[in-house]
This record gives structure tokens, C-alpha cells and sequence, in this order.
């Protein structure tokens, strides 16, 4: 068995159980979304656009677009909500910010499939 079986072996149990935790990916997600919140927030290099023109974003408004940014990654149910870069934000913070957002679209869409693969083969198995 190579090497690098190992780690892939422990992240498919870790995240999903090997498709029989449907917890899992839920559990999962509401960390990532924390997380993401947490770094939207204290980055502060892309703002979500809004009538008004702010130049921050509080954490409850940090979480909610982490949230939307997660959920879009499916793009089942959500489109992924628009941004606008922050004026006066170093270049590195802007960069890291937008980095941010492409990759919890993607662990969005990664734990979105296999949470919809655990749920469907617990069903299969009858209860897991």
C-alpha cells in the first residue's frame, strides 16, 4: 500500500465516518463556518455589499456571510454572496481574504457531497 494512503485513509474517517457518519460532515461544517467567520472577520479584506457602506463587519455579520459563502459551495441551495474589497486594507489582507472565500466554497461543496454520501448509504445499510 503506498504512503500517502494513510492520510487519505484518516481523513475519510475523520470527516465522514467512510460514509456512514452523516454527524460527521454536520459537525464538521459548523467548525469550518466558525472558523471562517472568525478569519473574515479579524482580515477584514473583503466586506459583503450592503446599501450601506461600512468599512468593517462585526463577527454576527462575519458569520452569516461565512455561512452563505459555506452553503454556496454546493450551489444547491445559496449563490455565493457578493463582496466588495475594503477600502484601505493592506494588499496581503485583501489577497488572504479572497483565498479564504474560495476555499470555504470549497470544503463547502467537498463536505456538502459527502454528507449527501453518508446520509444515502446509512439509509442503504439501514441505520448505520
Amino acid at each position: 500500500m503506498p504512503w500517502y494512503y494513510q492520510p487519505v485513509d484518516y481523513a475519510l474517517m475523520l470527516f465522514y465516518g467512510y460514509g456512514v457518519k452523516p454527524d460527521r460532515p454536520v459537525i464538521w461544517s459548523f467548525a469550518f463556518m466558525a472558523l471562517f467567520a472568525a478569519l473574515f472577520w479579524w482580515r477584514q479584506g473583503i466586506l459583503p455589499v450592503r446599501e450601506e457602506e461600512a468599512n468593517r463587519f462585526s463577527l454576527l455579520e462575519a458569520a452569516a456571510f461565512s455561512a452563505m459563502t459555506f452553503l454556496s459551495g454546493g450551489k444547491l441551495v445559496f449563490d455565493p454572496p457578493e463582496y466588495r474589497i475594503a477600502h484601505g486594507r493592506p494588499w496581503r489582507d485583501v489577497q488572504i481574504s479572497k483565498a479564504l472565500f474560495i476555499l470555504e466554497r470549497l470544503l463547502g461543496m467537498v463536505l456538502i457531497i459527502m454528507f449527501a454520501i453518508a446520509v444515502g448509504k446509512t439509509i442503504i445499510l439501514g441505520g448505520g
